[in-house]
């Protein structure tokens, strides 16, 4: 991201306030999807430090939230405000402002009415009858593409708390796993925690830790959608 100078960012900053016009906060920043300073566009981000980041945009962009991230997106012609090209995501941290890596190119663009993220950790792109949803998740410091079993598991254990998440991970320290937006998983193999390893940790233990009981039928049809559907993206809360 470019950082502007001081002087040329408060003014811009206090220029935007006084019109009244609205500042977006998620967590320890503050964001402003499109703030114009003559011709030029920028996405600027106040950080909890007092600095300033700004991503100069030459197209329209469109924002979202995911967990611990708000991203953005661009729309580049009129046809594509109903699509999300993978290939320009954009993801920022809301606590430190930290930008991930590049979203991979190949994953294409997809409708934004078949996008649903699922509890701020996955997002899932919808599928047909004789084709099965897609999902992707925050792993390490890019959003990538993981197997339905990651996204099962991520779910389930969506419920818990930090302190019981870290708790089950030293329980099972040889597995490898660790805390990524939320999701318990082990970067390098995907390999996830799942019900009976939850069970076994539980044994005789008084935590009042319970997974998250999945409605797999009302999962399935949730995540099959038509090239009909409105084009925004969909954020379920289980």
């Amino acid at each position: 991201m470019e950082q502007l100078k001081s002087d040329t960012i408060s003014r811009m900053y206090q220029d935007y306030v006084s019109k009244g016009l609205p500042v977006i906060k998620r967590g320890k920043i503050r964001f402003i999807p499109c703030m114009r300073d003559g011709a030029k566009k920028y996405f600027v981000m106040a950080l909890p430090n007092q600095q300033f980041k700004a991503d100069p945009i030459s197209i329209k962009i469109g924002w979202g939230e995911f967990g611990k991230y708000v991203f953005t997106y661009a729309v580049k012609t009129l046809k594509e405000e109903t699509l999300l090209n993978f290939s320009t995501l954009a993801f920022y941290n809301t606590e430190t402002g930290e930008q991930l890596e590049s979203t991979d190119a190949a994953y294409g663009k997809v409708s934004l009415g078949k996008v649903i993220i699922l509890n701020g950790q996955i997002l899932a792109v919808c599928g047909e009858k004789n084709d099965p949803p897609r999902f992707y998740a925050i792993i390490g410091k890019k959003l990538k593409e993981v197997p339905a079993t990651v996204a099962e598991s991520a779910l389930r254990f969506s419920h818990l708390s930090d302190q019981h998440k870290q708790v089950l991970m030293e329980y099972y320290s040889r597995e490898g796993w660790e805390q990524h937006n939320g999701i318990i998983i082990n970067p390098e193999t995907n390999s996830v925690p799942n019900e009976m390893l939850f069970q076994f940790w539980k044994r005789g233990r008084r935590y009042k830790a319970e997974l998250l009981k999945l409605d797999m039928e009302f999962l399935a049809k949730l995540l099959t959608r038509t090239d009909n559907e409105k084009p925004v993206i969909k954020y379920i809360k289980l």
